[in-house]
């Protein structure tokens, strides 16, 4: 026999999960700057701008694993010097045949978005 599963019930504990997950967040990263106090309230604006901003819709956020290589990658490069390899490697915990290839990843979209730029200036004008 098939159990009856309250979904407006289910739903309501993963909301307040999520809130409670948020603001707790929220809380301790703000800590860092301000008061206790004033993290508190701070994080209890923005759980509840959050709550009345967005509630009742359906959002599905990505993991997004790409983009925080992406950010990794741009930070890695905006460090290298040209001749900081080994030191980069250490660093950022990889090898320096690794850190040359993503190095090299890198120019190649950079070149590539700046092709895309001339291209589209040149069609746009």
């Amino acid at each position: 026999m098939a159990t009856h599963v309250d979904r407006d019930s289910n739903m309501a504990i993963r909301r307040n999960k999520f809130l409670t997950d948020f603001m707790d967040w929220a809380r301790s990263h703000l800590g860092h700057h301000v008061s206790p106090e004033a993290a508190d309230l701070i994080a209890s604006d923005m759980t509840d701008r959050l709550a009345d901003h967005w509630g009742g819709q359906l959002i599905n956020i990505p993991k997004d694993y790409h983009w925080k290589l992406s950010q990794r990658d741009a930070e890695i490069y905006a460090e290298f010097n040209g001749y900081n390899y080994a030191e980069l490697a250490k660093k950022h915990n990889m090898h320096e045949r690794s850190l040359r290839k993503l190095l090299g990843r890198v120019r190649e979209r950079m070149a590539e978005a700046a092709a895309d730029r001339r291209t589209k200036d040149l069609f746009n004008e």
